[in-house]
């Protein structure tokens, strides 16, 4: 089993404006910023928007996913476990 959320990545348009909403309108703390990607804190969870022309419309280049933390001795167990269930590896 995982520790914890590691962090979560979401498809975004439009780094600038995402950027924007999460940081001064949800009130995340900003990180780290480029053309095609941005990092944010809310709270202890780290946020990555990832630029995706048109995320809903080209799902081979979505790359949104939640990723979890898991302990260095469990973690080829745990690859296993999410291929044994059918889980793409990215």
């Amino acid at each position: 089993m995982g520790t914890g959320l590691n962090h979560i990545t979401f498809s975004v348009n439009d780094i600038e404006e995402s950027f924007r909403f999460y940081t001064e309108i949800l009130g995340c703390k900003p990180v780290q910023k480029n053309p095609v990607s941005a990092y944010v804190l809310a709270g202890d969870m780290w946020i990555a928007l990832d630029k995706t022309q048109n995320p809903a419309a080209s799902p081979s280049t979505d790359f949104s996913h939640i990723a979890f933390t898991v302990e260095t001795a469990r973690f080829t167990e745990m690859v296993s476990r999410l291929k044994i269930a059918g889980v793409r590896e990215w």
